[in-house]
């Protein structure tokens, strides 16, 4: 083995033994422990917005709310597939969620009339690129605008995630084992500060469109203390 070879492999096999060394601080429990979490947050958020009309019918809330319950659908995914021991398709997923609830607060806070109805009649208009939209979203001042635009910095392991980049080759070869072997502390990691903000977000996003019978505010703390996630009311829906 040629020396350049030999230090890259010792590297990699560091680098494994730092991951599984920091795993043993997340059980398989409390990985477990944390879907079922979520999975209860997702029961109660349609106790809260199953057939409930919405406060206006516009093409806008329309098109907005498909992103919002594609973001919801993509994170449902994220969680059977860590459920059925298939993390690399998880991580695959993970940029979904965050992409449909940016399109959703860009086609609800952001676009014009024209914009939303020439996507919605195809006439060659499309969704703008996810840069475009998290720019156009804080530049309006969006309440949504801090936790996307952080989000958004981890775009680049975002897109390395869904095309299998090369830096999760130790989690799938280690020298002896080809069976893909993540973390348990990086699949937590994935729900908590990822998932469970997005499904926090998009569900606040959605309750704002609804024509809920009993107070708003109410739903919302709901909601958040089932998943532990933080309302600030003193910026109104600004999410941390």
């Amino acid at each position: 083995m040629q020396p350049k070879n030999r230090d890259l492999y010792r590297n990699k096999i560091e680098l494994i033994t730092r991951i599984r060394e920091k795993s043993l601080l997340i059980t398989q429990q409390k990985l477990t422990d944390k879907m079922k979490q979520i999975h209860g947050a997702i029961e109660l958020i349609d106790e809260f917005t199953s057939d409930t009309p919405t406060k206006e019918s516009t093409r806008r809330v329309s098109l907005g709310l498909y992103s919002l319950q594609l973001a919801r659908l993509h994170s449902e995914s994220i969680l059977v597939l860590l459920s059925k021991d298939h993390p690399a398709s998880a991580f695959c997923l993970a940029r979904a969620p965050f992409e449909s609830y940016v399109r959703a607060i860009w086609t609800i806070e952001i676009a014009s009339d024209n914009e939303i109805n020439n996507i919605l009649d195809f006439n060659d208009k499309q969704f703008p690129k996810l840069r475009k939209a998290v720019s156009d979203i804080s530049k309006n001042g969006s309440n949504h605008a801090s936790w996307i635009n952080l989000a958004y910095k981890k775009s680049p392991i975002l897109h390395e995630w869904a095309h299998g980049g090369k830096r999760f080759y130790p989690y799938h070869f280690d020298g002896t084992d080809i069976r893909p072997k993540y973390p348990t502390e990086l699949q937590y990691d994935l729900l908590d500060t990822y998932i469970t903000p997005i499904l926090f977000r998009t569900s606040v996003a959605v309750l704002d469109e609804l024509a809920l019978s009993l107070d708003q505010r109410t739903a919302e703390l709901g909601i958040a203390d089932r998943l532990g996630q933080i309302l600030d009311y003193r910026m109104r829906h600004d999410l941390y």
